[in-house]
């Protein structure tokens, strides 16, 4: 499932769980103006991905930390569910990373304090962790698609081989009937 996550989906999204409504307007330009410059296209999707729990849940944060921790979780669970195209080159570092996604996206990780310096401290552990978490499923998945692909190929080759050595040993069987009926005898006994 292909779909843009950033800041204005992600507001479509809380906005379209507390107006129930909301998904039933037809002509939005009659709607406040804030909520006319929403993706709501893209807000429908990120509630079908990451459920409404987790979005019900960054609405209800008490604190901008609370807020921060829980857009962590979104964008952990957008990754692993939606599976971005970008998101094989995490495992680059964060620089890299950065240099593959749309400067939408990077404001949602700036949002969630994903992109602050990596230290000692608590904040920068769990920083740490969050990058090493996501590397960490990402190579998982990586080497599990590589190793379906190498089963599919393995299969494959099996079944050239069974097709291959058959039709070799159908036509040898061919040469013995031949050699029988011609020359009146059994050509194994020539090989023993």
């Amino acid at each position: 499932m292909s779909f843009s996550f950033n800041k204005s989906s992600l507001l479509a999204s809380v906005e379209i769980l507390n107006d129930k409504h909301f998904k039933k307007y037809k002509d939005l330009n009659y709607i406040e103006s804030q909520k006319t410059t929403l993706d709501i296209k893209n807000g429908k999707k990120i509630i079908d991905t990451i459920g409404v729990k987790l979005i019900q849940k960054y609405n209800k944060a008490k604190t901008s930390k609370d807020n921060k921790y829980i857009l962590r979780e979104i964008l952990t669970t957008y990754i692993k569910k939606a599976k971005p195209g970008f998101m094989f080159r995490i495992t680059g570092g964060r620089q890299f990373f950065l240099g593959y996604v749309t400067e939408n996206f990077e404001q949602l990780l700036r949002e969630a304090g994903l992109l602050d310096k990596i230290d000692f401290s608590t904040e920068g552990i769990k920083i740490r962790t969050w990058w090493d978490d996501l590397s960490e499923f990402i190579r998982k998945l990586d080497k599990s698609n590589k190793l379906d692909l190498g089963r599919k190929g393995e299969e494959k080759t099996i079944k050239f081989e069974e097709n291959y050595y058959l039709n070799i040993f159908e036509g040898f069987y061919g040469l013995l009937k031949l050699f029988r009926a011609n020359f009146g005898f059994n050509l194994r006994i020539l090989f023993i």
